[in-house]
């Protein structure tokens, strides 16, 4: 204690009792253990080398937390029991067909925790077992599509001058959204009841109808904070999913729809992040963290 007071430059205090003025007293059952997860997270072709890094460079040398990598060429021979937490960065992903997707749910189910991020996201939505969607209402679903529609319509016969500017305006580069956040929620724990997103694409995604939807963008025009977003895209992004996360038997699915460690730079998130790893453990360790939390408010 003493070594890592003088590496942090952090004062230690001792306290003579369990007990406190407010707030929960030490030793509680408010007070839960966070067991140490075994974490694996997956690399290789299919997956974005720069996205793997940001996760890699997250354990290494921010918080100096050993990982196990796995291969994508090798990852359905391998045993997941072992694992705790499993990461899926962004990418493009071709090895979730329907067969591996039911061994990630059957992994799940016993305990695990499946963390996707970003186009991960792709390979899991409207799929059996899945509560990820992009549409709760089938009329809303129906209204998309004929807009789709539209829209191809439209740039099919725009004129030649005119396909630069047609073409940005599905396209969002990079632009800054501002997050209505359940704070009770433990995957929410140490937030306040907003948190500002780094949004790199155009996915929408729809409230999770059988799980916990703690971050969401609910008015997109008012919520979008800076940087620039294609006319097309801004309202597609009304009422959706920024993260959250899915109870399924004894684990947990961990939804980001954004990047939570673009470039490793965007410290708004890491906590996020790490709430996702260490916290989202089980949901007795859930119920407990939420207490916690609604006493803290």
């Amino acid at each position: 204690m003493r070594e890592s007071s003088q590496r942090f430059s952090k004062e230690i205090i001792g306290a003579n009792t369990g007990y406190v003025d407010s707030g929960k007293d030490f030793g509680s059952r408010h007070v839960g253990f966070v067991k140490t997860p075994n974490v694996a997270v997956i690399a290789g072709e299919q997956v974005s080398s720069a996205s793997f890094g940001e996760v890699w460079y997250y354990f290494e040398q921010r918080i100096e937390f050993p990982i196990t990598v796995l291969d994508t060429e090798y990852l359905k021979g391998i045993d997941l029991s072992p694992y705790d937490v499993l990461i899926i960065p962004n990418g493009f992903y071709r090895l979730f067909d329907d067969n591996y997707r039911g061994v990630l749910r059957d992994w799940v189910r016993g305990g695990g925790r499946l963390i996707l991020i970003e186009r991960a996201l792709n390979s899991f939505v409207d799929k059996e077992g899945f509560s990820l969607t992009r549409f709760v209402k089938e009329e809303d679903k129906k209204a998309a599509e004929a807009a789709d529609k539209k829209d191809e319509e439209n740039r099919i016969l725009a004129k030649y001058e005119d396909q630069e500017r047609e073409g940005i305006s599905y396209y969002n580069p990079g632009s800054i959204f501002r997050v209505e956040v359940d704070n009770t929620h433990p995957l929410a724990f140490g937030y306040p009841k907003h948190y500002y997103t780094l949004k790199g694409t155009g996915s929408r995604y729809a409230y999770l109808k059988d799980g916990w939807t703690v971050g969401v963008i609910k008015n997109s025009s008012q919520s979008r904070m800076g940087g620039f977003v294609g006319a097309k895209v801004l309202p597609d992004l009304e009422e959706t999913l920024a993260f959250g996360i899915e109870n399924m038997g004894r684990g947990q699915v961990v939804y980001f729809v954004d990047n939570p460690l673009f470039r490793a730079f965007w410290y708004n998130a890491m906590m996020l992040f790490g709430n996702a790893v260490f916290f989202a453990e089980q949901n007795e360790a859930l119920e407990l963290l939420r207490e916690a939390t609604e006493g803290a408010n």
